[in-house]
């Protein structure tokens, strides 16, 4: 296993730029451009979750990967997620390139995922602090600034943006980072939380009862995730430039109102 602190020393003498691609409906159209896909092929990436099971992450080959759904590394994961987690290891064992994957600490002691990867020596793991943060101002900053966790947040971008200010880099590019859930949501005549959650890899416009089988969520506590999501990100933009750190989001029409758009 490596530490974002060993990548940032490797990163020190090299281009401090990279790309985070997430996995909303627009990034298809962003790899659609030849122009954008060279750019993604000739530069450093970080992709998330299940990107890997779609067939340009073999294209772009990506230098980075991070999942922080630890429901999905659980040794005895749910039945509904059996099948994704395979997939998902099936895909990073075909991987031949050295790329970093970046894990919460919490899934550590699950041994199962480990064992698997372990087949491919050219996947490094990299054990990241999920610790969520919640306090003053100046605590927050503390924590992050330490890699000792991240702002409260309920979505995968923010411990990937957070996981490469801590690799060293000073210009982070964001594709993909839709966020545009909010016309999506409904309430069906069972009471039940619906969302679309169209992927880039999937024409799917299907709704989903928002949760998992374990606990489905209310309305009320979906909307409080994306408070906390949506305030979560000015904590982390605060937290950037006060390292002199520049985030640019290029992603259209991308409800993400913190960072700066291009």
């Amino acid at each position: 296993a490596k530490s974002t602190k060993e990548i940032a020393k490797l990163n020190s003498e090299k281009n401090k730029e990279v790309y985070i691609l997430a996995n909303g409906p627009s990034l298809k159209t962003d790899i659609e451009n030849k122009d954008l896909l060279s750019k993604f092929k000739n530069n450093d990436v970080l992709v998330v979750n299940f990107f890997s099971n779609s067939p340009v992450f073999y294209e772009i080959k990506p230098m980075y990967l991070l999942l922080v759904a630890i429901d999905f590394l659980e040794d005895n994961p749910q039945e509904e997620f059996v099948e994704q987690i395979n997939k998902w290891i099936d895909s990073l064992l075909k991987v031949d390139w050295e790329m970093s994957v970046f894990i919460p600490y919490a899934a550590k002691k699950s041994g199962k995922w480990q064992k698997k990867l372990a087949q491919n020596n050219k996947i490094k793991i990299v054990f990241i602090n999920y610790l969520t943060i919640d306090g003053s101002k100046g605590l927050k900053l503390f924590f992050m600034k330490k890699r000792l966790g991240v702002p409260r947040l309920h979505n995968v971008l923010g411990p990937s943006i957070m996981a490469m200010i801590w690799c060293g880099y000073k210009k982070i590019n964001l594709y993909g980072v839709d966020h545009s859930w909010l016309p999506m949501i409904h309430v069906d005549d069972q009471n039940r939380v619906m969302v679309g959650q169209p992927h880039f890899y999937s024409d799917s416009k299907n709704s989903k009862q928002m949760g998992t089988s374990k606990k489905y969520r209310k309305l009320h506590e979906v909307l409080d995730k994306f408070l906390l999501t949506f305030k979560g990100y000015f904590d982390i933009k605060e937290f950037a430039e006060k390292q002199d750190i520049e985030i640019i989001n290029y992603t259209k029409g991308s409800f993400i109102d913190a960072f700066e758009k291009k």
